[in-house]
């Protein structure tokens, strides 16, 4: 059963008055980008606040299976101690900012390195404003390690529940977070947008009955994406999907110590979520990391010489299977100029939704609002022009735009995209062509041809599968 407060979205802001006297702002000073850099202390419970109504709302979801004797999946997404950072007085008091120990670089530290244009940055040499004094930056650490510690209180109401109702001997509890954070550790970065440890290597703990390694440690690396085939095993979900990209970390809690050298792979996809910028993979000791902004740009880090990653490359050291082996797993990671083609598994002729029209090829359309679990006939009338037979569409081999209007969120207006078209003037002979489309800024698609100029007075159609 689905509960009612599964799809909930409870404010950033709730609890937070945000008078201009209780806003401190970090947002006028050399490398902090954004207007979410500010913090704000204000009395009140810390149950009421964004995270505090999140534990309330996953703790009345769990207590209703129970009275009811009734499995249940709990998912809690906790905002803080991402910004803007909106804490209880009660939860800063707990930290003096005289305690905090600020970071140091080393001189050179990443000066060879190429980072994204769009990383907040601690220092560019275009930023004129004033840099943080210490003063300042100990007021960064301090804002962020109390949003920190307001969303481990809340976590703690869950895992207290747990032991007042005895849920640890019947009950998978994970805890992950979607990024870290860095805080000038390299004098140039901070928050998220960039490749560096701080930002990429997140938290994973598990917990499941019976486990021999509980409370042992693990080192090695591995990604996100391996969590839902991690809590399918361990939750005798069987058979659960063979397709997704990640693995069952089970083998891994049993025996934490084991060979494990499958790459934990990352991306950039910023600004635009499409388009991958940087493809990164660790194994072992070593991290690659790709870029293409430069063919050219690679660099290899190794974490047994340089653990907080501060120097340069180390590409004469690593072996040649350590590196075909990196070189391999990023190569997963296609860079795409183009969100009509993505990575997918092979579906066949899958059609969980029963609207004719197979998931693999309503993957490729999600962008224009097709989704794989929901009916899309209305949507499939509002693409197909009445000249073209139906038949093929649902073979997902071809579809026919004379006018359509896009998700405007998936693509940044008037910027080109490469596709390969078929151009007819009667839509009974076809011809292929290069092509490109636009959205202009009311999110009607634009038609190109390779010189820019807009296409009409005929039909065109897009090959969604490579």
């Amino acid at each position: 059963e689905r509960s009612e407060r599964w799809d909930e979205l409870i404010p950033r802001t709730t609890g937070i008055d945000g008078s201009p006297g209780s806003i401190q702002s970090f947002t006028g000073h050399k490398g902090i980008s954004g207007d979410t850099s500010f913090v704000i202390y204000e009395d009140g419970d810390p149950a009421s606040f964004t995270d505090g109504l999140t534990a309330t709302g996953a703790l009345g979801a769990m207590e209703k299976c129970l009275e009811r004797n009734e499995r249940f999946f709990v998912a809690a997404g906790f905002f803080m101690p991402h910004t803007p950072w909106l804490v209880p007085s009660s939860i800063a008091d707990l930290h003096d900012p005289r305690d905090f120990v600020l970071p140091e670089s080393p001189p050179g530290s990443y000066d060879n390195a190429y980072w994204p244009p769009y990383a907040y940055t601690y220092g560019k040499a275009s930023d004129t404003r004033p840099y943080l004094t210490e003063a300042e930056l100990r007021s960064l650490f301090h804002a962020y390690y109390s949003a920190v510690t307001l969303m481990d209180h809340s976590l703690g109401r869950l895992l207290d529940f747990a032991d007042s109702r005895n849920l640890w001997d019947n009950t998978v509890i994970a805890f992950v977070s979607d990024n870290g954070f860095s805080l000038m550790e390299h004098r140039h970065l901070y928050a998220k947008r960039n490749y560096s440890r701080e930002a990429i290597h997140v938290p994973m703990m598990i917990h499941h009955p019976g486990m021999r390694s509980e409370g042992r440690f693990c080192d090695r690396q591995v990604g996100l994406i391996d969590l839902m085939p991690t809590l399918f095993e361990l939750a005798g979900v069987d058979p659960y999907p063979r397709h997704l990209d990640g693995q069952s970390l089970a083998p891994l809690q049993e025996n934490p110590d084991m060979e494990w050298e499958t790459p934990a792979l990352s991306c950039l996809t910023y600004p635009n979520n499409s388009e991958p910028r940087f493809r990164i993979g660790q194994v072992g000791q070593w991290k690659l990391v790709e870029g293409p902004f430069s063919a050219s740009y690679r660099r290899v880090m190794n974490h047994d010489a340089d653990p907080y990653e501060h120097f340069g490359s180390f590409p004469n050291n690593i072996t040649p299977a350590d590196l075909r082996s990196l070189e391999e797993g990023v190569a997963e990671i296609p860079f795409r100029e183009n969100v009509f083609y993505v990575d997918k598994p092979d579906l066949g002729q899958t059609d969980r939704d029963e609207d004719g029209l197979p998931d693999e090829v309503e993957i490729d359309l999600l962008p224009l609002g097709f989704h794989p679990f929901e009916d899309n006939r209305t949507q499939l009338r509002s693409l197909s022009n009445s000249a073209v037979e139906l038949k093929s569409v649902l073979e997902g081999v071809t579809l026919t735009f004379p006018a359509l209007r896009a998700e405007p969120r998936y693509f940044r207006p008037w910027h080109t995209y490469p596709l390969s078209l078929q151009r007819s003037p009667d839509l009974s002979t076809w011809e292929g062509m290069p092509g490109n489309f636009r959205l202009d800024s009311s999110g009607a698609i634009q038609w190109l041809d390779q010189s820019g100029t807009i296409l009409d007075k005929a039909f065109y159609r897009l090959r969604i599968q490579p």
